[in-house]
């Protein structure tokens, strides 16, 4: 029940991050073995800008190209790394007769067929199996040594094996990853002090963050599966607790802002009508003026400075001083 239950927030994960970016898929069959990539990325949507690629921290950047992920809830073992290769062998055949064919077609303007690449998403590996599977640091593999600076060099961070640059087959280790912004979509996935460091720092993202809203609808679904199965291990338990106490911050926190953002708009209404009663239409900048006012009390000294004024002039001149002080 625990591997179900972490494959189905893994794949509602990816699918629910990668969906803006470009089209996604579930169960693809691997023809003759029966077997099912868990999720595949089938390459980012031409009307997605490198900045949104960006915003998703790694997992962006591992998605510049066609993607196969597989993500695991126990450590790593044979069985996931031979299964995995089959399922990368017969992907990199499909697109080898996917380019042969659109070579036979008359040319046209199109952007070329990337191979995939296909990632296993472990909580942890032993550096003996990695070795045995003739997986190496990516860092070491593209010639750099381990850099806190990666993100912004654009450079391998720990954490990420890959068995040469050929294949495109990497296993990114989860509880290696740098504990950082960047990581931390990924580390969303990993299992007891990973996830629970991962879960704490989404509630300390700013409210203005983009990944914040996403990943925050996540965790209410991720909610649910555990409301219908009850946590059987410590590890469970606390995890849910944890997604409790975020659900309802959450919660309490969007209802109050909901609230508060009523009020602000009523006063809005309230002052246009009032302006409109005394001296006709609203010029666009007086408007503008109101829209900055973002603060219950801005929008009450607002009214107040209307109903002294004895001009159209003065009335715009005072709500012009309160907007500048509020703006964000």
């Amino acid at each position: 029940m625990t591997r179900e239950r972490h494959d189905q927030f893994a794949k509602a994960l990816l699918k629910s991050l990668l969906e803006p970016l470009g089209r996604v898929t579930r169960h693809f069959e691997v023809p003759a073995e029966s077997l099912h990539v868990d999720v595949v990325f089938e390459g980012v949507d031409p009307s997605v800008e490198p900045e949104d690629l960006e915003r998703f921290g790694f997992l962006g950047r591992l998605v510049d190209q066609p993607c196969l992920f597989e993500p695991y809830r126990s450590p790593l073992q044979d069985a996931h790394l031979l299964t995995a290769m089959a399922k990368l062998t017969w992907s990199r055949l499909e697109h080898l007769r996917r380019k042969k064919q659109k070579s036979k077609q008359p040319t046209h303007e199109s952007p070329p067929l990337l191979p995939p690449r296909l990632w296993i998403l472990t909580p942890n590996a032993t550096q003996g199996r990695l070795r045995a599977h003739a997986l190496s640091p990516a860092a070491e593999l593209n010639g750099h040594p381990p850099d806190p600076q990666w993100w912004e060099r654009r450079l391998w961070p720990s954490g990420v094996y890959m068995n040469g640059t050929a294949w495109g087959f990497g296993v990114i280790v989860l509880n290696e990853l740098p504990i950082q912004r960047e990581t931390l979509l990924l580390r969303l996935l990993g299992k007891g002090q990973t996830q629970l460091e991962a879960l704490e720092q989404v509630r300390r993202l700013p409210t203005d963050d983009p990944l914040r809203k996403p990943v925050l609808h996540l965790i209410h679904k991720w909610r649910i599966l555990f409301r219908e199965a009850p946590s059987a291990t410590r590890e469970e338990r606390e995890v849910t607790m944890l997604i409790d106490t975020f659900y309802d911050e959450w919660h309490n926190r969007a209802r109050n802002e909901g609230r508060n953002e009523g009020q602000l708009e009523g006063l809005r209404v309230a002052l246009r009508r009032a302006w409109r009663k005394r001296f006709g239409d609203l010029p666009p900048q007086v408007d503008a003026d109101l829209e900055r006012l973002s603060t219950l009390e801005a929008l009450e000294a607002g009214i107040d400075a209307l109903i002294v004024a004895q001009s159209a002039q003065d009335a715009e001149r005072a709500l012009n001083l309160l907007s500048p002080q509020l703006e964000v």
